[in-house]
């Protein structure tokens, strides 16, 4: 049995405490029928180039403008995703927040297709959906509303909320965005597995590689919606 005077105070917790942090950021994913109130609560997107496998996302790892490497040429053409952090509120199933005093609800990963992305762009034209750039307190932002119609495929309405309502007090904007170094980098992951040339070979059993590991094909696509919002 544990001798409890070996444990050292900072050790020493119970369920509930409030000195321990989950980092924790699931994926939202709607349900039908209900509307979420959502908060894109970052200053920019990451893209991906990605290829699915057996129902896994892996990044391509063909140079842009090079040969067709070994993951296009057993997969096929990659896909483009996009990764964003958002707040997801609590609400109920008709997107009302439940205490509109408070900030109520989870940072969450949200991976998004070329077609949402574009739907996103045309709505931040008109009404700023995102925390910059530059980010800040003070950024002129919207949340949404988004009613899933169909699960699968996540096909939703998006609506326009007035204002974005993490921006309504200093600290609930500070504590959101303390937490965004760690979210990103689980949203890296969440886009699929980085692959060089030799991995792809590897899983196609095609032996060593032919080329070079590229380079991450993360960016910032802040400047590409700052830009159309702007027209």
């Amino acid at each position: 049995m544990t001798d409890q005077k070996t444990v050292q105070d900072e050790d020493a917790v119970v369920l509930g405490d409030k000195r321990v942090e989950i980092v924790v950021f699931d994926r939202y994913k709607g349900r039908k029928g209900t509307t979420d109130r959502l908060a894109l609560a970052t200053p920019h997107l990451l893209r991906a180039v990605v290829h699915y496998h057996e129902n896994k996302g892996y990044r391509c790892a063909t140079p842009k403008g090079g040969a067709r490497g070994t993951c296009c040429q057993m997969v096929g053409e990659p896909e483009q995703k996009f990764g964003l952090v958002m707040f997801h509120y609590t609400t109920d199933d008709n997107g009302e927040l439940m205490d509109a005093t408070k900030l109520q609800g989870r940072l969450k990963l949200w991976p998004i297709s070329e077609t949402r992305y574009a739907e996103l762009t045309a709505i931040h034209r008109k009404w700023p959906l995102l925390d910059g750039p530059p980010a800040g307190f003070a950024v002129k932002q919207h949340d949404v509303t988004a009613k899933c119609t169909e699960e699968q495929y996540q096909k939703m309405a998006i609506n326009v909320c007035p204002e974005a309502h993490w921006k309504s007090k200093q600290q609930w904007y500070d504590a959101v965005v303390s937490k965004m170094p760690k979210a990103y980098e689980r949203m890296k992951l969440a886009l699929g597995k980085a692959m060089t040339e030799q991995d792809w070979q590897e899983l196609f059993g095609k032996g060593r590689a032919a080329t070079a590991p590229t380079q991450s094909s993360d960016i910032d696509l802040s400047d590409v919606l700052d830009e159309e919002a702007s027209r």
